[in-house]
């Protein structure tokens, strides 16, 4: 009886690819990422895997990539689909030598803001993406690609925002390895932690159940403020296409660059000088990405054991953003944009939180400090400008499965993206005609539609959530502000009426996502009384 136990993967290693395959692919397979170039660094470190690698798993546990293979002697491809599907195989078979199916979960590719990796790996307790996998068909200059290297930098800069210390894998399937970012020592000391723990006999549920505990869900952001270039890092990995501007070097970046013999070139530019309070230069950016060294045969699944349990780690060393209070200041990670880009820095303390005044029209940068959630038609943060006045930036996101299409051409791609913006302007402006109607024109001079990171974004008042022993007594006035939305011929959609929409500020009570409002004709059958019957059932 032919073997096909997960124990057959780590003494005998995993089975080879076809070798007519291979050889048939001669070229990089690297093309047309959509990305800004990273350069990659491989890290000198040789990594020396034990013998035994500690897991849990039944000794007569079965492989699901050893069942794939049937009685053949390797595994046949033909396209980059097929080899992503080994590799999700793998995963799958390292998590249940970890005792971590059910907790963790492979998924095919499900945007990071707003990009598409091939595998992301899911904590679902916490709603949030532990591992981004990159996954290219076997060829020459994969793991030097600075192309690829651009993919994972941006999917990892994206994770880092959502609350997730982030860690990464290329895969070409017969060679994988761990990518990381450059944050001051943070991801190369987790790395080397868990080396020194792969023989001890720590199962890795508990770990995962501790940072369970540790961070409550993963729309937080990171506190830690990273201590290296990351702080100056530019990157857009909101939009998904690159469009020329801000990360694209400049004639002044060109003239300085031949001023300095013997520097790294970098790719990058300024942010530029805008007007009123918010005017500040910024440096040259860059984008950098480390790569552990490639595992192969049977330190293959010992590699994905190592990045799994990297990416568990990880989350003890990520905590939740708070909401500052009034007059507060707060310190740590976050993003920058202005209208054409986005890069990541540092907040300064000296930055005061004020949510009684708005963003003027003269702010251009605003900081993106904590991400508030997903919906369905975009994504919401709390935002502040240089000054601190706060508002909530809701970015109206692209559809990236028309925009990454292979077979298009780049004049198809650029046409599709203009037609999705339009689209999306009119969403947002709709959005904002809905709050000058629903409150009588009270924040008519302050919700306005402005473009940030080249996408359309609405930036609306900031409202802090009612809390669980408020629901009762708040729900008399939700029943006003949807009487009120009735007798001007608006109706909240109820589908979206939750309590995560509900707000209050000063003892007020206020209805927000108000591109959920839609005009009641003809009117609804379900009753606003039905409505709140429905919210009193979520009050406790």
């Amino acid at each position: 009886m032919q073997d096909r136990s997960l124990n057959r993967l780590f003494d005998h290693g995993i089975p080879a690819l076809h070798k007519g395959n291979i050889g048939m692919q001669s070229s990089p397979h690297v093309y047309d990422t959509n990305h800004e170039p990273a350069l990659v660094t491989v890290a000198e470190d040789d990594i020396s895997f034990p013998e035994k690698v500690f897991t849990v798993h039944d000794d007569n546990e079965q492989s699901m990539l050893l069942k794939k293979l049937g009685k053949n002697d390797a595994f046949e491809y033909q396209t980059e689909s097929e080899v992503q599907y080994l590799v999700q195989l793998a995963l799958e078979d390292a998590l249940e030598s970890l005792g971590l199916t059910g907790l963790l979960h492979i998924k095919p590719e499900i945007s990071v803001f707003a990009y598409r990796p091939d595998i992301i790996v899911v904590f679902h307790s916490m709603r949030g993406i532990v591992l981004v996998v990159e996954v290219k068909k076997p060829g020459t200059e994969v793991f030097e690609s600075h192309d690829v290297g651009g993919q994972l930098y941006d999917y990892l800069v994206g994770l880092l925002g959502t609350g997730i210390r982030p860690f990464g894998v290329l895969s070409s399937y017969d060679e994988t390895c761990i990518a990381y970012l450059d944050d001051g020592g943070v991801s190369k000391g987790i790395l080397e932690r868990v080396i020194g723990q792969l023989n001890s006999e720590i199962p890795q549920s508990r770990v995962l159940g501790d940072a369970d505990v540790t961070i409550r869900s993963a729309s937080a952001g990171v506190t830690r403020s990273p201590e290296s270039k990351l702080r100056r890092v530019f990157t857009r990995h909101l939009t998904g296409i690159p469009t020329g501007g801000a990360c694209l070097k400049t004639e002044e970046d060109e003239d300085a660059q031949d001023g300095r013999d013997g520097d790294e070139e970098t790719t990058g530019s300024k942010l530029g000088k805008v007007d009123g309070e918010d005017a500040e230069e910024d440096p040259i950016y860059e984008r950098e990405i480390i790569y552990t060294t490639t595992f192969s045969g049977r330190n293959a699944m010992k590699g994905l054991i190592l990045a799994i349990r990297c990416a568990i780690e990880s989350l003890n060393v990520s905590q939740e953003k708070d909401v500052p209070l009034n007059g507060d200041g707060a310190t740590g990670a976050c993003a920058l944009v202005n209208e054409s880009g986005l890069c990541w820095t540092n907040l300064s303390s000296s930055v005061k939180f004020d949510y009684y005044n708005f963003p003027p029209s003269s702010s251009k940068l605003f900081y993106l400090w904590k991400d508030l959630g997903r919906g369905s038609k975009g994504r919401v943060f709390l935002a502040c400008n240089s000054t601190g006045k706060v508002c909530a930036a809701k970015f109206l996101l692209l559809d990236q499965t028309l925009l990454h299409r292979q077979e298009d051409s780049p004049a198809a791609r650029r046409a599709e993206r203009e037609r999705q913006m339009e689209a999306r302007k009119v969403l947002a402006d709709l959005e904002c005609s809905r709050w000058t109607e629903a409150y009588n024109g009270i924040f008519g001079k302050q919700v306005r539609v402005v473009k940030l990171n080249n996408l359309w974004c609405l930036l609306m008042p900031y409202f802090d959530p009612v809390q669980l022993h408020e629901r009762m007594s708040v729900l008399p006035a939700v029943k006003t502000i949807l009487s009120d939305f009735k007798k001007k011929g608006l109706r909240y959609a109820d589908d979206d009426l939750r309590w995560r929409h509900i707000g209050m500020r000063d003892g007020r009570v206020y209805l927000f996502d108000l591109g959920s409002l839609e005009v009641d004709d003809p009117p609804k059958k379900t009753t606003i009384d039905a409505q709140i019957s429905h919210l009193s059932s979520k009050t406790n």
